[in-house]
């Protein structure tokens, strides 16, 4: 009997549902009310927050130095007596490292000053200029009610330290002239931060494709900045790339060069000397015209030598480019990444479950508040 009664008194889940059900019903016109003013909200948010466009695109690398390509470079130049090496055998630059190269101050620098096409304005216009030009926002107003109202502490500080006296002056105090230390001004700082978030790059290590975004408010210049991103890329990785190889061949051009030219010079002394001394007869005129042979011919030697190897540095070169190959290539989206449909709708259903929270904790709320007024008056 005990347990019966106990059982009774324990209310069920269906009681309990009944009840929060009651409650809400009860509440129900704060409950519309509440949503009504989110869905108002939500209209305004949409329509002042500017669209965003993602372009997207995904390709794979491809080394022209690869182990067969370069086995048959190296059969054919062996018949003309060039040795390539073995350098060739070298494999492309790992994509794990292409997101430091996203981090690097001068890729980030030669990024913002990529010309872009906005609608409105009749020439292509850098990001740079896009972002720090009051002209070319168009949207004033919202942005000052942002800069004194999200942004207000970063304001003050920034007003406090003088910062915008000095936004066009370099991080990098001092003389860094005989350094080679690449630096930024506030201003590129604060549009470097802005394209951080705004592009990206993800490589996939199990599939080996590697795949770029860029965000911006319109799809046009969304796809030039993706095609502006992947240009810079190829041409960094490439550089990188090259960069041993390209050193020695720019030895070995100067060696060239200079043996190129002795050659010249020694073979116009040995024809002058033969001019000079056509039909005389004497021991030290076939001496003199012996040593300058033999000059000749080691000039000549070390000059077809070093030919062969500026031949072989140069096919280094070109083979160690590498390939981006696009399995999904940019294309211009049609669809914005913040539709206000979703906005609005986010916006109503959020203030909708507040609303529903809001009524069943509001009755305990005011117990507790009630209660700690009376301990208070006590």
């Amino acid at each position: 009997m005990d347990n019966n009664k106990t059982l009774k008194k324990t209310p069920s889940i269906e009681d309990e549902i009944l009840s929060l059900a009651g409650k809400l019903w009860g509440k129900r016109k704060f409950l519309v009310k509440a949503t009504c003013c989110f869905f108002i909200f939500g209209i305004i948010v949409a329509l002042i927050t500017p669209r965003k466009y993602t372009a997207t695109r995904v390709f794979i690398t491809q080394s022209n130095s690869s182990s067969s390509r370069a086995g048959g470079l190296s059969s054919l130049a062996s018949l003309a007596g060039i040795n390539l090496g073995d350098e060739l055998q070298d494999g492309p630059m790992s994509p794990i490292v292409y997101p430091y190269i996203l981090s690097n101050v001068q890729f980030q620098k030669d990024l913002m000053m990529t010309p872009v096409n906005f609608k409105g304005i009749e020439e292509a216009v850098s990001l740079y200029d896009y972002y720090t030009d009051p002209k070319y926002d168009k949207h004033p107003g919202l942005s000052k009610v942002e800069k004194y109202t999200i942004d207000l502490p970063f304001t003050l500080l920034a007003w406090i330290r003088g910062d915008k006296e000095h936004e066009n002056d370099s991080l990098c105090e001092g003389n860094t002239t005989n350094f080679h230390i690449a630096g930024m001004t506030r201003k590129e700082v604060k549009i470097a931060k802005e394209l951080k978030d705004r592009v990206s790059l993800t490589v996939d290590k199990k599939e080996g494709y590697i795949t770029i975004s860029s965000t911006l408010p319109e799809p046009l210049a969304a796809a030039q900045l993706n095609e502006s991103l992947f240009s810079l890329l190829k041409r960094y990785v490439s550089e990188f790339k090259v960069n041993k190889s390209q050193l020695y061949l720019d030895y070995i051009q100067m060696e060239h060069d200079q043996a190129k030219a002795e050659y010249q010079r020694l073979q116009d002394q040995y024809a002058k000397f033969r001019d000079a001394n056509r039909g005389v007869k004497s021991a030290v005129a076939e001496v003199e015209s012996e040593r300058l042979a033999s000059e000749v011919a080691l000039a000549q030697q070390l000059y077809t030598s070093l030919a062969n190897n500026l031949l072989a540095a140069k096919v280094k070169v070109k083979e160690e480019n590498v390939v981006f190959t696009d399995i999904a290539p940019v294309t211009v989206p049609d669809k914005p990444v913040n539709p206000r449909k979703k906005t609005v709708f986010t916006w109503t259903f959020l203030g909708f479950l507040m609303a529903c929270a809001w009524a069943v904790v509001q009755d305990w709320v005011k117990e507790q508040w009630a209660s700690f007024r009376r301990k208070e008056e006590e």
